[in-house]
């Protein structure tokens, strides 16, 4: 058994039907626009955390660096150990200061 079913739709239906088309194409652009921020959030942050923990490291080593200065009872270490931090602490320092955006005025 043979059915033939021939449907004729409004012109209004096949307009709404077309506009509903362009509408889910906007939004699939829209969702593949947004999914690429997203993933250039998650590097950003990545890289944020890699350099907080080097910063934390860095720290971490220098404070046990001077605790072995101090324990050794050598003035010339502990000197040597102090310009280390002193040479660490400006490269973090510059590193953070080239870094960190400059802050524009508020406008008023």
């Amino acid at each position: 058994m043979n059915v033939n079913l021939q449907l004729q739709l409004d012109s209004d239906i096949v307009k709404s039907i077309h506009n509903c088309e362009y509408l889910l194409t906007q939004l699939v652009k829209q969702g593949i626009h947004i999914m690429a921020q997203i993933d250039d959030l998650e590097a950003s942050v990545a890289k944020e955390t890699d350099v907080e923990a080097s910063a934390v490291l860095l720290l971490q080593q220098l404070s046990q660096m001077l605790k072995d200065a101090i324990a050794s009872g050598n003035p010339a270490r502990i000197a040597a150990v102090a310009a280390t931090i002193d040479a660490n602490t400006q490269r973090l320092a510059d590193a953070v200061a080239a870094n960190t955006p400059v802050a524009t005025p508020a406008v008023k």
